[in-house]
C-alpha cells in the first residue's frame, strides 16, 4: 500500500510539473524534490520519467472510465475524455508536444479503443458484423477520432468538444447506419 501511495505522490508531482513545461524538460530531481523524496526512491518504483508518465495517464484517465463501468455510450465516453483533457489541458498539451509524446498518443488509442470497442460490442449485435470487421472498425475509428482530438488540442480544429462529439458520432451513424443504438 505504501508503494502505491509513493507512486501516486510521484505522479502528482509529474502532473504538477507538466502543467508548466514539457515532459522532456522535467528532471527526476525536480519531481523528487517537489515531493520530498530522493532519486533512489524514484528509481525503486520507475525505470524512467516515461514510465512515470505512462502510469500517470493510466491511473488518472483509466480510473475515470472504470468508475463508469461498461455502461458508457459513445457520447458519455467522449464527454468524459474531453472533460479530462479540458481539466488538464496544459498537462495534456505539454505531454503531447514532448519528446515522449508516444505516451499521450498511446493513451488516446487505449482509452478511445476501450470506448469504441465496448460500444461496438453492445450496439452491433444482430447487425452481422464479424469479429474481424468489428476490430477493423474499432481501429479505424480510434485512429481517426484520436487524430481529430489531437488536432483540437493543437488548436487546428476550433469546434467545441460538444460539436466534435456530435460530429464524430454523426460520422459513425453515416458510415455505419446498421449501428443503431449510438
Amino acid at each position: 500500500m505504501k508503494a502505491e501511495m509513493t507512486k501516486d505522490i510521484l505522479c502528482a508531482s509529474l502532473k504538477n510539473n507538466l502543467a508548466h513545461k514539457t515532459l522532456d524538460k522535467i528532471s527526476i530531481k525536480e519531481i523528487t524534490d517537489d515531493c520530498g523524496l530522493n532519486r533512489q526512491t524514484f528509481y525503486y518504483h520507475f525505470d524512467d520519467i516515461y514510465q512515470l508518465m505512462d502510469r500517470l495517464l493510466k491511473k488518472e484517465a483509466v480510473s475515470i472510465f472504470l468508475d463508469q463501468g461498461e455502461l458508457l455510450n459513445w457520447k458519455e465516453g467522449l464527454t468524459l475524455l474531453f472533460d479530462y483533457i479540458t481539466a488538464n489541458r496544459d498537462m495534456c498539451f505539454n505531454a503531447l508536444t514532448s519528446v515522449g509524446n508516444q505516451y499521450i498518443y498511446r493513451f488516446f488509442y487505449d482509452e478511445l479503443y476501450a470506448i469504441i470497442r465496448n460500444n461496438l460490442e453492445n450496439t452491433v449485435e444482430g447487425c452481422g458484423l464479424d469479429e474481424k470487421h468489428k476490430e477493423q472498425l474499432a481501429q479505424y475509428t480510434v485512429i481517426s477520432w484520436g487524430s481529430y482530438i489531437v488536432a483540437w488540442m493543437r488548436g487546428i480544429v476550433e469546434e467545441t468538444p460538444e460539436e466534435i462529439t456530435e460530429f464524430l458520432i454523426g460520422r459513425i451513424r453515416h458510415d455505419h447506419p446498421t449501428i443503431l443504438d449510438i
